[in-house]
């Protein structure tokens, strides 16, 4: 039976935290695709900018550099889709915005038009 030391695996192995990061965050971007709302966009922004902290890290440490730059690429292919998700998700929200206005005024209107038709009536 191995031995394990007493820091993290993931500590001893920069580009281990690395890859795993960029994998969680990866799970993230797609859920926030597949369910676009502010908390899972949220979520995967937290866990972009930590992949992100791993990616320094990493680079610091000079650690298996092919696979850093690897990570990075696909980092930068994670924020792009994230902010599309994120202008979809604040599109979405203008639209709710404006519907809402809109149900306001046709109250209004519809309230101003029945009121019309009833002093008329009652006159």
């Amino acid at each position: 039976m191995a031995k394990h030391s007493e820091t993290s695996w993931k500590q001893d192995h920069p580009s281990t935290l690395l890859t795993n990061s960029v994998q969680k965050a990866d799970r993230a971007v797609k859920q926030s695709m597949s369910h676009p709302e502010n908390t899972t966009i949220e979520d995967a922004s937290h866990a972009i900018s930590h992949a992100e902290n791993a990616l320094f890290n990493a680079e610091q440490q000079h650690e298996h550099m092919d696979t850093v730059k690897q990570n990075k690429n696909q980092l930068v292919h994670m924020k792009k889709k994230l902010n599309k998700v994120q202008e979809i998700v604040e599109d979405r929200e203008y639209e709710t915005i404006t519907l809402v206005d809109f149900t306001k005024r046709t109250r209004v209107i519809v309230f101003t038009i029945l009121s019309i038709r009833i002093t008329k009536f009652t006159n």
